[in-house]
């Protein structure tokens, strides 16, 4: 229940951030470097935090193929939302979506894909998740896919 309720907290950061971009957006225009640059810092601590936990290099390969292709972070997110991991994952959402124009369809979207990487995550529990949910923050961390190749 607790690690339910952390997860929750942990999504309300994309919530925020959407909340500063709609309320805030001449702040937004001229901070927007600093932005990108404290998401892709956050994601990339992110991403050694979880391969430092379990380096899998076979999950590690798998989640950067489905990364190609599934371009929705929280669903992979919602796999590792636990305890500490849930700050990093607040402080992505903040960022990541005071950069990126979302409507509330795709909050919603993003708000039922995480929950369904939690409920997957707590009923089959592999270890293999952290190194998975790295690949895939990888390829979105790169950002080099063309949008007519992801499927979300």
């Amino acid at each position: 229940m607790i690690n339910l309720v952390l997860s929750l907290i942990a999504f309300l950061g994309l919530i925020a951030g959407w909340f500063i971009r709609k309320y805030t957006k001449e702040e937004i225009k001229s901070g927007k470097k600093y932005f990108i640059w404290l998401n892709k810092a956050i994601a990339l601590v992110l991403i050694l935090v979880l391969l430092y936990l379990n380096l899998n290099v076979y999950f590690l390969i798998i989640g950067i193929v489905l990364g190609y292709f599934i371009r929705q972070s929280y669903l992979y997110l919602g796999l590792v939302s636990f305890d500490f991991v849930n700050y990093f994952i607040f402080l992505f959402g903040l960022g990541y979506s005071a950069l990126e124009k979302y409507s509330k369809k795709i909050l919603i979207l993003s708000f039922v894909m995480f929950f369904v990487g939690v409920l997957i995550a707590n009923i089959y529990k592999i270890d293999g998740y952290y190194s998975l949910v790295a690949g895939a923050l990888l390829w979105r961390l790169l950002d080099a896919v063309p949008d007519k190749f992801r499927i979300i």
